[in-house]
């Protein structure tokens, strides 16, 4: 699932410590791409720059610097979960504060599976994992582990570019090696 790192592991804490969210699968697009090696220069470019936004945002968010771990996210983006559920990023945003008040400790990483362009815009779907330890009301400990894919649409703007769309593919979430949801 890559909403950004950020928005996974921020689905992951909600899901399983906010509220209860569905989570039947979506027909999934199929998104057609060139190979790596095929790619002309300039995709290739392109590629590697998105590349580095995500590690940015890994980084920011291992921080728990939220400012930049949203970086590259449009303000107006839309994210929909696998279910079809929509949230804002404001919405995420406000429940970063619960998350970063019980987090110890952070690591993420995103990767870039497939990524096509089409003028100024580029499709890209992710896969990512991030391992967060948190802290819950009593003071116990845990290790909460989501891995997931997601399409994220990237647009450019005046601001340079930004994802303006993030669709949820797929999630698995662990806490303490034992899988709560798939």
């Amino acid at each position: 699932m890559r909403f950004t790192p950020f928005i996974t592991i921020t689905l992951a804490f909600l899901s399983v410590f906010l509220v209860a969210l569905p989570h039947p699968v979506a027909a999934q697009e199929t998104l057609l791409t060139l190979p790596p090696a095929s790619e002309d220069p300039k995709a290739t470019a392109l590629r590697q720059l998105i590349q580095n936004y995500y590690n940015e945002m890994d980084r920011a968010t291992e921080r728990f610097d939220m400012n930049g771990g949203f970086k590259y996210i449009a303000p107006d983006c839309k994210i929909i979960l696998r279910d079809g559920t929509k949230m804002s990023v404001k919405t995420i945003r406000e429940n970063a504060t619960m998350i970063y008040r019980r987090a110890i400790k952070s690591q993420i990483k995103t990767e870039i599976t497939q990524f096509s362009t089409k003028g100024d815009t580029v499709t890209v779907e992710t896969r990512s994992t991030s391992l967060m330890r948190i802290k819950n009301d009593n003071g116990v400990e845990s290790d909460l582990d989501a891995t997931g894919q997601s399409r994220d649409f990237w647009m450019k703007t005046k601001n340079g570019w930004r994802i303006k769309q993030s669709r949820e593919s797929d999630r698995t979430i662990k806490i303490n090696g034992q899988i709560i949801q798939e």
